[in-house]
């Protein structure tokens, strides 16, 4: 398989980048609420690992198994379908 050129892969990533900051500079209101959410979501991730914090480690590891798989099918289920 040939390699990639060197640095392509970071060209990639800025130009998506540059890409993120213009659809957010159009839509100013809508970045703005995004970015509030993302505090609530990890807010709420931060209230999910103090509750997970309550058990012990076997138990904690057990159950943050289903909650991840919660939190990506949620994820996929809303925001890409």
């Amino acid at each position: 398989m040939a390699q990639p050129k060197k640095g392509l892969t970071a060209q990639i990533a800025l130009s998506l980048l540059k890409k993120a900051v213009e659809a957010e500079q159009r839509n100013p209101k809508v970045a703005a609420a995004i970015t509030a959410l993302k505090h609530e979501i990890h807010a709420s991730f931060e209230k999910l690992r103090a509750e997970l914090e309550r058990c012990d480690e076997r138990d904690r590891h057990l159950l943050t198994v289903p909650l991840i798989n919660f939190i990506h099918d949620k994820a996929d289920e809303i925001l890409v379908e």
